[in-house]
């Protein structure tokens, strides 16, 4: 049994706790899954797993303030679907995109990459150095953060924050990659 100070104690520590929980609205999670501030815009995710195979689908809902970042979003995931083929060495989810212009909100459904986050950049550096940078046309992913890579069971290099695919010169495409892949 507890005595008054144990009580106390227990009360403040749980006043605490709930504290620590109180996030600005862009970091509370919903029932979705979570919510993140991106692209000058909020992005939702929801995880749907199909049965015990372990293989689902990602659903991102993309919802914007003003109608610039959703047409550099918009116009970034239309040519992703033009581009799609031009990668050899990395490999893109399945996706279908589905925009609500009057409401700014892009819904992106892509099948879910069961894998493992790369770690040794060295090992894969001269394929996103060749798919990344080197990309012919104005039109690459730009998030070259190590959770936006996943290889697969097969040893398959897949780039999975697909929303990123946008307009990056090739100096700042080197400049990245130089601050992130080399030593």
């Amino acid at each position: 049994m507890m005595d008054d100070e144990d009580a106390k104690k227990f009360w403040k520590q749980i006043e605490y706790l709930e504290s620590q929980q109180k996030k600005p609205w862009h970091m509370m999670p919903s029932s979705q899954g979570r919510v993140v501030r991106r692209n000058d815009g909020v992005k939702s995710t929801k995880l749907v797993m199909n049965g015990k195979e372990g293989s689902g689908h990602i659903i991102n809902e993309l919802t914007f303030k003003y109608w610039r970042p959703y047409d550099k979003v918009r116009d970034g995931l239309e040519q992703l679907q033009k581009d799609l083929y031009t990668f050899k060495r990395i490999k893109i989810p399945e996706f279908s995109v589905e925009y609500d212009k009057p409401n700014w909100k892009i819904t992106l459904k892509k099948q879910f990459i069961r894998g493992d986050v790369i770690t040794d950049d060295r090992k894969w550096a001269d394929i996103i150095w060749h798919e990344l940078v080197e990309r012919k046309g104005e039109y690459t992913f730009h998030s070259w953060d190590y959770h936006n890579f996943r290889v697969d069971k097969q040893g398959d290099l897949y780039y999975v924050d697909l929303d990123d695919y946008k307009k990056v010169p090739h100096e700042q495409r080197v400049t990245e990659y130089s601050r992130k892949f080399t030593r």
